[in-house]
């Protein structure tokens, strides 16, 4: 968000700029993602996710800030 200008102070901004990377890369798994970081992040207060929703969730955010980290190196390269 900040590489590109996108607002991103507020769940909403974050939210959005979220859309629109998954739009521009032609990928919803990174809105899926996403919307299961914010499931743990919840969860950091509520504790509501068995151990196995907890591993699975934290799989698959770990594997979208691997995507993340790339599209920024990608962008420090380009």
């Amino acid at each position: 968000a900040v590489e590109r200008g996108w607002e991103h102070g507020r769940h909403r901004q974050l939210r959005f700029a979220v859309s629109r990377l998954s739009a521009e890369m032609d990928n919803i798994e990174i809105s899926r993602g996403f919307g299961l970081a914010e499931v743990l992040h919840g969860n950091f207060y509520e504790g509501w996710l068995d151990e196995r929703e907890l591993k699975d969730h934290l799989e698959i955010v770990s594997a979208l800030v691997g995507q993340l980290e790339g599209v920024l190196d990608a962008g420090e390269g380009g």
